[in-house]
């Protein structure tokens, strides 16, 4: 195929592109002669497998390492930021077939200095999570366990074998301890999935079990779920009954029955969570506690709750929209109580005095309301004076602005350091 002057040029600069980009990691993740030696990479006995395919493994300090490069081979992507230093390793959920590639030191004495430990300002990050990594004759690497979050790890120490295998999730970030607490995972939070044309997208509001386990494997503490009844009278985790959420609504508000629910697929892509299935998942992961968005008959939603799962009662955060839902509520046996200001009136969501009047004679586990209050004056200040924890909504940046405010919580659709 000829190409015209144009062609050529394109082509030429886009090599040019390509070695340039490659010449700058090269200077950036290379050691130079002057870098220091901080401790030397070891041969050792012990091999490492992901998925049965052997992976180059060495001793770095005592522990089985591997090259993060070395990776692309093995059901992950890996690239270099060269602006924020750090090297970005993802999951590749579509790769499958690995191939084994044993050490080329494997016919080494156990212990032979191979290459050379650099000192490196640079970091590498699994799917958001800064782990431990060190330059090793200019590539950069990680310990072998710090991928166990990617599935089942295990070691044999009589076959000197230590092996992954993946699952088929992609791990969370880690919410902080410290955090777990200040943060209400919005509807489960937000989810990746692919469309009815198989593009990859974000979706928010789920309501779904895969946000549940995402927020589980994070560390979440706290989770906000919508209800909804169904025409059948069944308590469901869903934000409305519009075609968005599930394409099997025959129209617009009109609720699907349990049994359409449960066949159904959140946007298409996502696991609908029943009472049953929910009840189910709390039972398994007893750090949770979920707060309640009744979209339809509150008390009628939280009545139901309490009948069919007394004893998880103490599980749930009972959502108000009202000060006389508040002794109909404490009487089915919830201990925490939210009240929540936006479905109140302007006059009434600003009456600060008249909320605290409420909240002395009744015990709140918190009020919330939207960040936007925080912006009338004086109002966040008025609020503070009541004396029961405040939590804000919906904040996806800048959480620290709130909190310097002296706000408790945040409802987010993005678990902490997953945006």
């Amino acid at each position: 195929m000829k190409l015209n002057r144009n062609g050529k040029a394109a082509v030429i600069g886009s090599l040019f592109r390509t070695m340039l980009a490659l010449l700058l990691i090269a200077l950036t993740v290379i050691p130079s002669s002057a870098a220091e030696v901080i401790g030397s990479v070891l041969t050792t006995d012990i091999r490492a497998y992901i998925n049965g395919a052997e992976i180059p493994a060495y001793n770095v300090d005592g522990k089985l390492a591997v090259v993060v490069s070395d990776l692309n081979n093995y059901g992950f992507t890996t690239r270099y930021d060269n602006d924020a230093r750090k090297s970005v390793v993802n999951r590749n959920l579509s790769a499958s077939a690995f191939t084994s590639v044993p050490s080329k030191t494997s016919g080494l004495a156990v212990g032979t200095p191979v290459m050379s430990v650099y000192a490196s300002n640079i970091t590498v990050e699994l799917d958001g999570l800064r782990v431990d990594a060190f330059n090793v004759n200019g590539r950069m690497a990680i310990f072998f366990s710090d991928l166990k979050r990617y599935g089942k790890y295990s070691y044999d120490d009589r076959k000197r074998v230590s092996k992954i295998e993946l699952s088929d999730e992609i791990p969370a970030v880690q919410i902080p301890e410290a955090d777990a607490l200040r943060y209400v995972i919005h509807a489960a939070g937000a989810l990746e999935g692919k469309d009815a044309r198989g593009v990859k997208r974000e979706y928010l509001g789920s309501n779904s079990l895969e946000g549940l386990r995402q927020c589980a494997r994070a560390g979440a503490r706290i989770v906000e779920l919508d209800f909804c009844f169904t025409s059948d009278g069944e308590l469901v985790c869903a934000h409305d009954w519009y075609k968005e959420y599930f394409s099997s609504v025959s129209e617009n508000g009109v609720p699907l029955t349990l049994a359409e629910f449960s066949s159904s697929r959140v946007y298409g892509c996502f696991t609908p969570v029943t009472l049953d299935k929910l009840a189910s998942f709390l039972k398994e992961h007893r750090e949770l506690l979920i707060i309640t968005d009744v979209k339809d008959d509150n008390l009628a939603g939280l009545s139901k709750i309490a009948a069919e799962y007394p004893e998880l009662r103490n599980r749930f955060i009972a959502q108000i929209y009202a000060e006389n839902e508040y002794e109909p509520v404490r009487k089915l046996g919830f201990d925490r109580i939210i009240y929540t200001l936006y479905r109140l009136g302007w006059k009434e969501k600003t009456d600060c005095l008249s909320i605290r009047r409420f909240a002395d004679k009744h015990p709140l586990w918190g009020i919330t309301f939207a960040a936007e209050l925080c912006e009338v004056d004086g109002y966040a200040a008025s609020m503070l004076e009541i004396g029961v924890p405040l939590y804000v909504h919906t904040v996806n940046e800048d959480a620290d602005k709130y909190f310097d405010m002296g706000i408790s919580g945040v409802y987010t659709d993005y678990l902490p350091g997953g945006k």
